[in-house]
């Protein structure tokens, strides 16, 4: 789609994880609070039904099931307050038991936003995580997810567009995984098919590994006016493809000493208006590595700092003038992203 992106009516998108059910709920059983060695079957208080889950936050209502209409109306009102335009439902294609819940939960959501009338839109993550379900797979077996999922979605009230084109978020394609000309030839498919998303991208696991090699190799000035401008030629080279990127890959390296959160964001929107495409920012009130990774694997943390954190983020974002924002996530509790 030919956009303006300079130009863009400002929205915040909040990515969430709607995979969470409990055996009292309509779910039936536990679904994403068993995550890990949690084991929700446990009360630690009968008071309060406090369940053992191995994270550092507890959600004020307790483990909750997201098919449960009352704890939807709660969390779209608390969406309203807070003036976010479009939830980005974390999404993997019905291919078995576990990816059905997001396949079939997404679809509830939309139902209550179209019945309710709700302002708040619904969009996806598809998160390629889900190609070892396929097995041995090609490029035309995701062409053929990616055209379902829009088929199924993209044309409904609630579904968030922009000037009438259905947006559609990646997660995330590492090279090693699936190459950039790979996911050329996806789109370039998909769009010839007669759909025209407006797609972005993260750009991946690789933007890690060359974080972590610049800084220890002292490549990057630190608190520079053009620390990561080494990231947009790799910025450019996926806008060529996409119609922008947003990264969540600061939240794991927030601890690290020299990091300037806002000029790797003008790294991001340097590379976006030279290619009339979409930067995101990507503020995030914390983030601790799943509570059951243990040493020697490499433990990173955000502290939050009692809200600093996030209002600190906002701050660059805002700083950077992004028309859109990602927000990641309302609900990652054993992340602690939410």
């Amino acid at each position: 789609p030919e956009i303006d992106w300079s130009n863009a009516d400002r929205k915040v998108v909040c990515s969430t994880m709607v995979s969470y059910g409990t055996p009292a709920g309509p779910t039936g059983a536990w679904s994403g609070w068993n995550s890990g060695d949690s084991q929700p079957d446990n009360v630690v208080d009968a008071d309060t039904d406090k369940r053992e889950l191995h994270m550092r936050y507890y959600p004020l209502r307790g483990a909750y099931d997201n098919k449960d209409l009352e704890t939807l109306r709660f969390q779209m009102d608390m969406a309203d307050r807070m003036g976010i335009d479009a939830w980005a439902i974390w999404y993997w294609p019905p291919l078995d038991e576990a990816s059905r819940i997001h396949h079939d939960n997404m679809k509830l959501y939309m139902d209550f936003v179209e019945q309710q009338k709700r302002d708040v839109k619904i969009c996806g993550v598809i998160d390629v995580a889900f190609f070892p379900l396929m097995g041995e797979f090609t490029a035309d077996d995701v062409v053929q997810r990616v055209k379902d999922y829009l088929q199924a979605f993209a044309d409904r009230p609630s579904y968030f567009r922009y000037q009438g084109h259905p947006v559609v978020y990646f997660f995330p394609p590492t090279e090693t995984e699936f190459t950039i000309a790979e996911w050329d030839y996806v789109l370039k498919k998909v769009r010839s098919a007669g759909y025209a998303p407006i797609c972005f991208v993260e750009i991946g696991f690789d933007w890690y590994d060359f974080l972590v090699l610049s800084i220890a190799s002292h490549d990057l000035t630190p608190r520079g006016d053009d620390q990561f401008g080494a990231f947009v030629p790799d910025y450019e080279k996926w806008m060529e493809i996409f119609d922008g990127v947003f990264n969540m890959s600061h939240i794991g390296f927030g601890h690290l000493e020299g990091i300037n959160r806002f000029n790797s964001w003008q790294g991001g929107m340097k590379a976006a208006h030279k290619k009339n495409c979409l930067f995101m920012p990507n503020p995030a009130a914390g983030y601790r590595t799943y509570p059951w990774v243990k040493p020697p694997d490499p433990v990173f943390e955000v502290p939050r700092r009692n809200g600093e954190h996030y209002n600190a983020c906002w701050r660059d974002a805002i700083k950077t003038n992004a028309r859109w924002i990602f927000l990641h996530t309302w609900n990652e509790w054993y992340e602690h992203t939410q």
